[in-house]
């Protein structure tokens, strides 16, 4: 006999309550809490370390210091440090080695005596 009841299995002891079945819910997205502005100084910086180019490095510094005066308390501060980091060491870089290569060689060329 087909009945139009669920049908409930109680002598094999089955936990499942079809009524009391909750349909899943998705939790909100959370929001990234990433800030653009140290992102584009952590990428700048990388720009700079990798082609030497130094007013990368400026420009990253001036979006580190744009993202600290804009901080508020539930800024990442791991995310500042990683920045402020990448940014002092690509200015570093970038003004510690020559910016063309001619400069570089010529005290090179006049310790071997001059062109020939």
């Amino acid at each position: 006999m087909v009945s139009d009841k669920p049908t409930t299995n109680t002598l094999s002891g089955d936990p499942r309550r079809p009524d009391s079945v909750v349909p899943y819910d998705r939790p909100p997205a959370a929001e990234d809490k990433v800030n653009v502005l140290l992102l584009a100084g952590v990428l700048l910086s990388t720009l700079s370390l990798a082609f030497r180019v130094r007013w990368c490095s400026l420009i990253a510094l001036a979006c580190l210091g744009s993202a600290y005066t804009r901080r508020s308390a539930d800024t990442d501060k791991h995310q500042m440090i990683i920045s402020a980091m990448f940014c002092y060491f690509s200015i570093f870089l970038s003004h510690l080695t020559p910016g063309n290569k001619s400069a570089a060689a010529a005290p090179a060329i006049a310790a071997a005596g001059g062109p020939k």
